[in-house]
This record gives C-alpha cells, structure tokens and sequence, in this order.
C-alpha cells in the first residue's frame, strides 16, 4: 500500500485549473447587473457569480442557498437565517443588510426586471447580522421560488453594475472581450468548490461554428437554436444531441392601443391565419409543440383542456375585413437577429398581412420595444419559476403606480377582470384552487389575445463527448453542474497505483 504522498507524487500533485470549460452561447449578455436584466443569456451568465437565499434545482424544486434554513412565522412572515462565513469575492463578509438592501433595491430600482417577482413583499428588515425576515402583504406561497432569482449584492451598490461582485461559486475574470467572457472559480466559496475552475463563455451566433472550431477551441456545451439545430448536432462527430421540452413559449405580441390591433378582430385574425404545426416544423425543425396558450405543459396553471387553435384562412380574411382591412395590410416584424421568420411571413401573407422581417440587435429592440413602439413583435418569454404567474404579473397585469405588477407590460394591455384574477391567485395557497384560477387568466388572455402564442420550443444543446450534464427546466447551463468525464487511461493510472 502506498502512502497519500507517494499516491500525490504518483498522480502528479494537486491538480491545475486544466483547461478552460467552454459554454457556447448564442448572444452577449446585456448587463451584468443582475438586477436590471432578466434576458434569458443576462441571467445565464449572472447567476454563476451571484446567489439568493433560495436556489432552483434543475427541476425548479426550492432548495437552500445564502440561507441556510427558513421557517414560516405566520401567514405573512418568513425568517431566513444565512450561512455563517459566506463572504463576497471582495473579501467582505455576507450580512442582513446585505439582503435587505438588495431586495428593496431589486423591488424599487427604476430599471429593475425583477420587481414583478416582489410584489408581494411588504417590508424586509434585518434580525440580527445573520437573521432576515420578510412580511408579504398577504399570504403568498411563491416567495421562496421567486426569491431564487433575487441576486444579493454587497450593500451600497451603484445604480447600475458593470464589474460585478457576488458571493457565487465562479468570479469574473475578464469581461466580455470580442466574443469571450472568462469566469473563474473563487476560492473563498463557502460551498464545494467547482469541479470545473475556469469557464469560457463563447458568444458564437453560429452553431455550425461553434461545433467545428479547431479542436483545443471546441465548445464542450452548446446552447442551439434553430431549425436545423438538431440535425447539425447529430451529425457533428464527437457531440450527442441533448434535449428538454422547456418552459419558454414564443408569441407574437401586437400593439393593441393603435390599429391594426387596437381592433380584437384583426388580433383574432393573426391568430387564426397562422399553422402552428406548421411552424413547430419549419421553424423549430420539429423540436417543439403548438402553443394554444401562453404557457407550456411544463408549467403550473397550464390548463390541458384548452383545445388546438385550428388554422382556418378564410375566418381570418373575414375578421381582417370587418376590422376595416378587406385588402390586407402592411407592418413591420420587428425580431431578434437570429430568429427564422421566413415560414411565419409567409403564413401571415396568405391571410393579407404583408409582413416586413426587421430583425434587430436585441439592446436596441428593448429600448423599442419599451417605448411602445413595435406593431408587431416576435418574441418568447420563459416561466422562468415554472409557474404562470411569472408571465401574467409581469406581461398581462395592467401597469401599476407601485412597482412590480405589469412591468413588463409594454404594450398598454389592461383587463381589469384578469387583474383581479392574476391577484386573487397570488393569495391562493391551495394548489388546487390556485391552479384553477391561473388556468381562467390563460384562457382570459385568449379571448384579448394582445399575445398571440405560437408554438412551445425544446430546448437543444450539443454536448461534447467526455463532458457529463443533464439539463436544466430552465435552460441555464451552470458550471458547477459540468462535469469532465474521467479519461479511461487517467481511471486505470489511478487504479494500478492504489493496488501496488
């Protein structure tokens, strides 16, 4: 038998960072304040350097984080007690006030994308310097899961964040330079320390580049999108195709509060004119399902009864007429750069609307998109919790002088019914009641239609051989969920030395 430092000596001492892990993804991150933006890539990239108190496992099932343990004090009082001996990667040591000033400043900030998901909370104060308790304003049994995505931040922390500073398994190294951002594990992690210490972020809009990049550059994980996503993975040597029926839907959102679709009946027509099947197979390359509401079946409160929206081409032409368009009409499709649009143009095109594609880098799409200025907007949002309430408060409630409800409301949309049904869901604490009434806010949402859903995509990813990962329901890949599968000759090296 050996000793461990003959054993040390034999298998070469402590191990090195190795090479970097290497995360291919489609588009740049907009910020890295994470507080500011909730875009899918932001998030992704944020949420390996930042932590809650709550996390999300790969099934969206609530799981302990900064805090260590929770308890319920009444029907509207939590109390967290953090982790002891969690520090910052500055060095500074986690505290109360650290979370208190990060959620007052996600739920208050000006800009923040994440106030919907503290519109409950009434007030936050710090215990003591390890203890923090949280009052709702009425019984809300989502807090935990929606915490998941408040990010803490050390307090003090400017108005907007560019070089970030987070308590989370990896640190930036380098910011966004060309098409990589680097990322590092930090070694003063109060958990286990990442199995994979270096993390490249490749920005390659290009899946075919980004499979066939010289071999030391290779993405080991890809995140895919496309048509012919699937197919280009399955016949790249050396990557196996990996997929997960998601929780994102895409939709056409339409600008209700001037015509064209200030008239219900030219909405009900785009939605009527439109073959979902159709696109699931030309647009999604068959890596998908039709949407016939705005969530998909992954969801809390998707509701299995609603029944297929059948195309019917002549009904849409008839309610294009009567909302005064019986020769069609001209508008603009504004979309993200990358997106397939071609099959969705020429569908609307049969029903005489005559779509122009204007794709958009996304920065600049936001800030239209924000001041109300796209007629036609192709996009998808993600349950990002897997509940529907994450899309209803955010995107259907009516906007509010307080923050949070209808923040993402950038069309104008209000039904005061729906309202009140989105927040009598949020004081439901029986699933089953509760379920019950976020299905009546989807079909609600049907019958105005200022989203029209379109289909529910799989979410893709090329996975390069020797690498270990199973996907997320949210379709983040992390890199502590990475994982290099041992070399067989590194396996039997080992194994010789521990039998001599």
């Amino acid at each position: 038998m050996v000793t461990l430092a003959a054993l040390a000596c034999a298998c070469g001492g402590p191990p090195g960072p190795g090479p970097p892990l290497r995360i291919a993804i489609y588009d740049r991150p907009r910020s890295f304040d994470p507080h500011l933006e909730s875009e899918f890539v932001s998030f992704a990239i944020v949420s390996h350097v930042y932590e809650g108190l709550t996390r999300l496992d790969r099934d969206l099932k609530v799981a302990p984080a900064l805090a260590e343990r929770w308890e319920s004090l009444d029907a509207v009082r939590w109390r967290f007690r953090l982790r002891p001996g969690v520090r910052f990667h500055d060095g500074r040591a986690l505290s109360a006030d650290d979370v208190v000033a990060s959620l007052e400043r996600a739920r208050n900030h000006p800009r923040s994308d994440w106030s919907s998901f503290l519109v409950a909370m009434d007030r936050v104060h710090a215990v003591d310097p390890l203890t923090v308790e949280v009052a709702t304003r009425r019984p809300y049994s989502l807090l935990l899961q929606k915490l998941a995505y408040i990010m803490i931040l050390p307090r003090g922390a400017p108005d907007e964040i560019d070089r970030p500073v987070g308590t989370g398994p990896y640190r930036l190294l380098a910011p966004l330079s060309g098409r990589r951002l680097v990322l590092h594990g930090f070694e003063g992690y109060w958990g286990a320390p990442p199995t994979e210490m270096l993390v490249h972020f490749e920005v390659e809009p290009s899946l075919e580049r980004a499979l066939r990049a010289p071999a030391a550059e290779r993405a080991d994980v890809v995140l895919a999108v496309g048509p012919q996503a699937a197919n280009l993975i399955q016949r790249t040597p050396g990557y196996s195709l990996v997929t997960r029926s998601g929780i994102t839907t895409d939709y056409l959102q339409l600008q209700i509060s001037r015509p064209p679709f200030s008239d219900v009946r030219a909405r009900r027509a785009v939605s009527l004119g439109l073959d979902r099947d159709a696109l699931v197979r030309d647009v999604l390359g068959g890596r998908g399902r039709p949407a016939n509401q705005l969530v998909s079946p992954a969801v809390f409160g998707h509701d299995p009864t609603v029944p297929e929206v059948k195309r019917n081409v002549g009904e849409a032409r008839r309610l294009l007429a009567a909302a005064g368009y019986p020769d069609g009409l001209d508008i603009d499709l504004e979309f993200r750069e990358g997106r397939r649009v071609a099959p969705l143009v020429a569908q609307l095109a049969e029903i005489g609307i005559r779509a122009r594609p204007r794709p958009q880098p996304y920065g600049k799409l936001s800030v239209r998109l924000r001041a109300n200025q796209v007629a036609m907007y192709y996009g998808g949002a993600m349950a990002s919790t897997g509940d529907a309430s994450d899309l209803l408060d955010s995107l259907l409630h009516s906007r509010t002088p307080e923050r949070g409800l209808g923040e993402n409301n950038m069309i104008g949309y209000s039904n005061l019914v729906l309202d009140g049904q989105i927040e009598a869901a949020s004081r439901q604490r029986a699933m089953t009641e509760r379920r019950a009434t976020l299905q009546h806010c989807l079909r609600l949402a049907l019958d105005d239609l200022p989203l029209v859903p379109l289909v529910s995509p799989e979410d893709i990813y090329g996975v390069r051989e020797g690498i270990e990962w199973r996907p997320r329901l949210d379709g983040r890949v992390l890199g502590v969920e990475v994982h290099r599968a041992p070399r067989a000759s590194a396996v039997a090296e080992r194994r010789s030395v521990l039998l001599e």
